[in-house]
């Protein structure tokens, strides 16, 4: 199997901080100046973003779009999602859980 090496690891790791900070900071935004998501200012941060996700989705090899998946659709684990392949599915929590998700897509190639 195709094991994700640390730097790989780590470089989710920061993307997903850098995905955490970037949530808080346009709560805040909101919560003072009404900064919403139809805002020119949140749509292009955002858009560098999501440029962000798919560079080091392709640096780790993750073909399937999971890191994307991870942030948007399951909350960076806090919503516990399931996914997988062929019908044989875990709970996505963690990011040890998206690192063995990417692994077994990995290997899948």
């Amino acid at each position: 199997m195709s094991e994700l090496c640390v730097k790989e690891i780590k470089l989710i790791a920061e993307h997903l901080v850098h995905y955490e900070r970037l949530d808080a900071a346009f709560e805040k935004l909101d919560e003072a100046l009404g900064c919403t998501a139809d805002s020119p200012l949140f749509k292009a941060v955002w858009e560098c973003f999501e440029d962000h996700t798919k560079v080091v989705a392709q640096l780790v090899g993750d073909r399937e779009g999971w890191i994307e998946w991870y942030v948007r659709e399951n909350e960076c684990g806090a919503k516990g999602m399931a996914a997988g392949y062929d019908g044989v599915v875990m709970p996505v929590k963690t990011l040890s859980d998206l690192v063995r998700l990417i692994e077994i897509g990995r290997a899948r190639a």
